[in-house]
């Protein structure tokens, strides 16, 4: 998974219209605020600009070491209940988002 930037959708609309206003209408029942890339019982090994998450279940030994990437890379285990979700990601900024669109 690589380690990506998030956007909050208020942020994306302002790049998009920025002389625009914006009607806040709330949450809606369901809606979530924050996605959740690796949770916090996930095993992750870090790889500088990407994460690896270990199986959790081993149907056998195939033998693979995921703290080295196929590459040769060697990657560092993320601390236990470490978690990489949108709301502690780095976040674009306006210039970057309309870059993007």
């Amino acid at each position: 998974m690589p380690k990506i930037k998030a956007a909050a959708m208020v942020d994306v609309a302002n790049a998009v219209r920025p002389a625009k206003p914006i009607k806040v209408v709330g949450i809606r029942p369901g809606e979530k605020l924050h996605e959740a890339m690796i949770g916090p019982d996930d095993d992750a090994v870090d790889f500088g600009s990407y994460y690896v998450i270990r199986p959790s279940i081993k149907f056998h030994d195939s033998g693979e070491d995921y703290s080295v990437s196929r590459l040769g890379v060697v990657g560092d285990s993320c601390a236990p209940g470490f978690e990489f979700t949108s709301d502690t990601a780095d976040r674009f900024t306006n210039d970057e988002l309309r870059s993007m669109i």
